[in-house]
């Protein structure tokens, strides 16, 4: 069995969920959908609270750089989302169309965790531990709902921590 068809069947197999449980369903789309807009606030209003100003104007030039990088990544690579390919049923109608590896959410997940680790939130566990659960909430119902294969989840994460650890070692 190749990688690709591991990939294929861990995604159908977590999508064939869809429509069985309504509950479910609902709170995939708000973690697939909304959740990370609370994700990235979060860091952003202690940052804002609590830290030096250089600390928050590189948290924010992280995330916009590598959101930007996978963005032209996904359309130099077009790689269909799993809703193209292997007719699925995406949970949500997305509201930008873009191709799916990697995965921009899991990048930022992964930009926003390494930054908190890096920009000394480590005796934050509140906070560690609240952006955790998030990060698997939004990154189980991407796959979840149809919109990306495990794959482009695990592509988004090492890109951004590359990124994201990269960058902070240059500017801090």
């Amino acid at each position: 069995m190749h990688l690709r068809d591991v990939d294929q069947k861990l995604t159908c197999f977590l999508h064939d969920r869809v429509g069985k449980r309504p509950w479910l369903d609902k709170l995939a789309i708000f973690a697939a959908r909304d959740l990370p807009f609370v994700f990235v606030a979060l860091p952003l209003i202690v940052l804002v609270q609590f830290s030096p100003a250089s600390f928050l104007i590189a948290y924010v030039l992280v995330i916009a750089l590598s959101q930007f990088f996978a963005y032209v990544f996904q359309q130099t690579l077009h790689r269909s989302r799993p809703f193209q390919r292997e007719h699925l049923r995406p949970i949500y109608k997305a509201r930008i169309a873009s191709a799916s590896f990697p995965s921009g959410h899991a990048t930022l997940v992964a930009v926003v965790i390494t930054s908190a680790a890096m920009l000394g939130f480590s005796h934050e566990l509140w906070l560690l531990l609240s952006l955790v659960a998030m990060s698997l909430l939004i990154l189980i119902a991407r796959v979840y709902g149809g919109l990306h294969y495990v794959s482009d989840i695990l592509a988004g994460l090492v890109f951004g921590y590359l990124m994201t650890s990269g960058f902070l070692f240059i500017i801090l």
